[in-house]
């Protein structure tokens, strides 16, 4: 591969990794600008935001130009993202984008729930056959050397949210518990459906399937799963309306992690770690919240690992590492660290080994 010259290697680390635990237990990735950067391609220009974000050939030269000033050490990888925001799986089936400068949102389009049988998977759908485009076009463009993201889903309750407004789901959630169900089993169908059309899009038998937002390589079918509007919600309602679909979510995918966002999502973590087929949790303490190397959140990172998941650290703080490497099993863990260099990056390796 030609941006990660060892990546047979560390695919087998990764493979190793996904399979259980060992001497091989940990996964470990640094990325650092180049220290010597690879030339830069021209970037097609775009005259509008809706464009910044669809138009394919400016999105994979972006991504190009990107590789060619990252070096990928260790279990790093490289990869181009191919997402229209957090959640596209809502543009999908029905929801359209509004665009912003960093991030896309999603107008709501069930304003009566007798308009829930309008919610499908088109084939004529624009923004369908956007995200197939992407996917197709940047892994052609690939050639090998470069993995292809897929898009960032989302699912469960945070797409119910897209299609129906935050504020009217928690009002349907107490007054309307059957629609809110209903609606949960249709979308389940249809997430099942746009993921495997993305999946064959990226190869992704011969390639396995990557989140470049969450930096994660499996071989076959891997997936994070999420549920922001878990912290609005108590656990009994977490169990009720959420709980059963993720764990159909883990039985049908090769492999998934649950991003936990947030304290106020905490309070649901017994009920993801009695999920058998989830491989783990990625934890984000969110914003106002101490960072990822606080002590406060040591005994949520033993009550993982003591439940037999694997941990995820992104963005983990370097000058912390040797810090966390004392005080958790390396056995199912995954840190991912930022180095303002090669040369640190280098160094950082030199201590982990």
């Amino acid at each position: 591969m030609k941006y990660k010259e060892d990546w047979e290697t560390a695919k087998g680390r990764w493979t190793k990794w996904w399979k259980g635990r060992g001497s091989e237990g940990m996964i470990f990735q640094v990325y650092a600008p180049r220290k010597e950067p690879m030339p830069k391609i021209t970037i097609p220009a775009v005259k509008s935001l809706e464009e910044k974000w669809t138009n394919i050939d400016y999105r994979i030269a972006q991504g190009i130009n990107y590789l060619n000033s990252c070096k990928f050490l260790q279990d790093a990888f490289p990869g181009i993202d191919t997402h229209l925001g957090p959640g596209s799986f809502a543009t999908h089936i029905g929801c359209e984008p509004v665009f912003a400068e960093d991030t896309v949102w999603y107008s709501s389009c069930i304003k009566d729930w007798k308009d829930l049988a309008r919610i499908k998977l088109d084939q004529n759908n624009k923004w369908w056959k956007f995200a197939l485009d992407i996917a197709r076009k940047a892994t052609e463009a690939s050639k090998g050397e470069f993995m292809v993201s897929l898009p960032d889903f989302i699912e469960n309750l945070d797409t119910i949210a897209s299609l129906r407004g935050s504020e009217q789901l928690l009002l349907d959630l107490k007054d309307l518990p059957k629609q809110v169900l209903q609606c949960q089993k249709k979308i389940l169908d249809l997430w099942f459906k746009s993921y495997d059309g993305l999946y064959k899009a990226v190869d992704g038998k011969n390639r396995g399937s990557c989140s470049v937002f969450f930096q994660t390589w499996a071989p076959g079918k891997m997936c994070k799963l999420q549920c922001d509007m878990s912290a609005m919600i108590s656990r009994d309602m977490f169990d009720e309306f959420a709980l059963p679909y993720f764990i159909k979510q883990c039985e049908w995918l090769d492999h998934s992690f649950y991003h936990l966002d947030g304290e106020e999502a905490i309070q649901h973590l017994d009920s993801l770690l009695a999920i058998d087929r989830l491989d783990g949790i990625q934890w984000t303490p969110g914003a106002g919240h101490p960072g990822l190397e606080s002590e406060k959140w040591f005994p949520l990172y033993h009550k993982i690992q003591s439940a037999g998941k694997k941990l995820w650290l992104l963005g983990f703080p370097g000058s912390h590492i040797k810090d966390i490497l004392k005080e958790l099993s390396s056995d199912g863990l995954f840190i991912s660290t930022n180095c303002p260099s090669e040369e640190e990056g280098l160094e950082i390796l030199k201590l982990i080994r």
